[in-house]
């Protein structure tokens, strides 16, 4: 009996099914949350999840834009809608921060986990594709991964929506933002982003996607470079964590 015909009979087929069946079974039972390190079925268990304050986005329609308080924080919108899982904070900040600077990339998969679970508009309101915020290539080779990528591609994988990493590039080196004031920022990002990689013509609606949201002067940027190319384009904005006005990430 060769083994072509082992793999491939149905009774071996059904078998593989069923022991895959238990080892994804076994692997979720031997799962533990990241924050606590408690067994879990998920990488953030439900005690953790509901110490977080999330955005009642139902409330507003899934945009952000529509909260008052939201948009005292922002300098402008360049964007059609913002959408995020809560403002910045504890254990959300915890997760971003050892991601971006300890590539904890476990941790992208639990955020991407939450802001499927807690702030993914209802299907009508879905893009056709996510582009996330893309890293100047210096800053690249330094950490040597972009977290806002890593956490997109989650979000992708689990929602079903394509991600497109290439689509914008970043080829101003600017300041870390972190250090700057809302009007410096503003200065700083101006004409960083350009279109790398374009889109095609069945593409008419996107997400820009970044992990923390402070002004949106970085996202307003990035929507200036895609609609120079793009008028038409529908640009939501998708973020983990806003910061409210006097709170900014370190």
């Amino acid at each position: 009996m060769g083994l072509s015909h082992f793999y491939f009979t149905s009774a071996n087929i059904s078998k593989w099914r069923n022991f895959s069946k238990k080892v994804t079974t076994w692997l979720e039972l031997n799962q533990h949350c990241v924050l606590c390190h408690q067994p879990s079925g998920y990488l953030i268990c439900d005690y953790c999840d509901s110490d977080i304050t999330y955005f009642e986005l139902e409330k507003y329609q899934f945009d952000l834009l529509n909260n008052v308080a939201v948009c005292l924080g922002l300098s402008s919108a360049n964007f059609d809608s913002l959408t995020a899982l809560a403002e910045y904070q504890w254990p959300l900040s915890n997760l971003i921060t050892q991601l971006k600077f300890h590539n904890k990339s476990i941790h992208a998969r639990g955020l991407a986990q939450l802001f499927c679970a807690h702030a993914r508009p209802p299907q009508s309101q879905l893009p056709q594709a996510i582009i996330p915020i893309p890293l100047h290539t210096s800053r690249l080779a330094q950490r040597k991964y972009n977290q806002a990528a890593i956490i997109a591609l989650e979000i992708a994988k689990q929602s079903g929506i394509p991600c497109l990493t290439d689509t914008l590039a970043r080829p101003k080196k600017t300041l870390a933002q972190t250090e700057l004031t809302a009007q410096q920022r503003q200065k700083n990002i101006k004409d960083a982003f350009a279109i790398n990689q374009p889109l095609t013509k069945q593409v008419n609606h996107i997400a820009l996607f970044d992990d923390v949201v402070t002004t949106g002067a970085t996202l307003n940027s990035a929507a200036e470079a895609i609609r120079s190319e793009y008028p038409q384009m529908q640009i939501d904005a998708w973020s983990i964590c806003i910061t409210p006005k006097n709170n900014k990430p370190d």
